[in-house]
C-alpha cells in the first residue's frame, strides 16, 4: 500500500497544474474529499485550483471544509436560468 501511495504522489508531482472538481449539489463527503486533495497537492508542490459547478450555494454547515484550504474554490458565473429541480 505504501508503494501505491508513493507511486501516486510521484505521478502527481510531475504534473504542472491540477483541476479539482466535484459533483453538483455537493455534500460533506465530496467537499471534504476535494479539500483533502487540495491540501495533498499543496504539500506536493502542485499548482492546483478547485472549481465548483452547478446551481446553488454550498450548504452553510459544510463551509468550514473549504476554510481548511489556502485557496477558495472558483464558482461559475451566475446565470439567470433557474436551477434544475
Amino acid at each position: 500500500m505504501d508503494q501505491d501511495l508513493e507511486a501516486v504522489a510521484a505521478a502527481l508531482r510531475q504534473e504542472k497544474k491540477c483541476l479539482l472538481t466535484i459533483h453538483t449539489k455537493p455534500d460533506g463527503d465530496a467537499l471534504g474529499s476535494m479539500a483533502a486533495m487540495q491540501l495533498a497537492l499543496t504539500h506536493l508542490g502542485v499548482d492546483r485550483v478547485m472549481f465548483l459547478s452547478g446551481p446553488g450555494p454550498i450548504p452553510p454547515k459544510h463551509l468550514f471544509l473549504l476554510t481548511l484550504t489556502s485557496h477558495p474554490p472558483l464558482h461559475p458565473p451566475s446565470t439567470s436560468a433557474a436551477p434544475p429541480p
